[in-house]
């Protein structure tokens, strides 16, 4: 699932996003595994694929035409002189680097929920207003990547210090009927989480 269906589908909707042309995706792609696919990966090796993928970006804003998209935003701001030449392939650069693979990856972890759990399944498909929600709640509750949990309750401040951190706002209103196996069906009345940039 992970290999044939979300990195090809994140992947695609990442290069859409920022109007990457389709005869150029597989070397953009090439690189960004180089950088991002070996966590342990010594310094020169990734020295190596940053290299390579500021090429391979490069090329494509100097010498390829770009779809409706970020990038192209990116290269209207140069043109305008809001960022430098270099500032443009270091930010396209960056967009690279893990996006569609954190992105997979959650597509996977939130399949599994509805997959493992065939009522929940049955639910959404008798009801398919819950689907929305049940998104939201699979991101907060069933994240791909988690750097600790944080309880936030009704009336703190918290301040996101990571972008990936994964903190879940709860209150009293938060997963009234929510057994200990977390059916993200039960999404009634809920608030939207810090996943969906709306926590409170």
């Amino acid at each position: 699932m992970l290999a044939e269906f979300c990195v090809p589908f994140a992947y695609a909707a990442h290069c859409d996003v920022l109007g990457v042309p389709e005869h150029v995706r597989p070397t953009l792609y090439h690189w960004s595994c180089a950088r991002s696919k070996n966590p342990e990966a010594g310094g020169a090796a990734l020295y190596r694929a940053e290299l390579g993928l500021y090429a391979a970006v490069g090329e494509l804003l100097d010498h390829h035409g770009l779809a409706p998209g970020l990038l192209r935003d990116l290269l209207g701001a140069h043109r305008r002189g809001v960022l430098s030449a270099d500032e443009v392939k270091g930010l396209a650069a960056s967009l690279f680097f893990d996006g569609h693979i954190s992105a997979a990856n959650q597509i996977a972890t939130s399949l599994l929920c509805p997959f493992t759990h065939p009522e929940w399944t049955n639910r959404i498909v008798a009801e398919p207003g819950l689907l929305d929600p049940v998104v939201e709640e699979t991101l907060r509750f069933s994240p791909a990547i988690a750097i600790g949990m944080t309880r936030v309750t009704s009336g703190e401040r918290a301040a996101v210090a990571f972008g990936l951190a994964s903190l879940v706002a709860h209150s009293t209103r938060v997963s009234p009927t929510a057994s200990s196996a977390r059916d993200i069906t039960a999404v009634s009345g809920r608030r939207r989480g810090l996943a969906m940039r709306a926590g409170r």
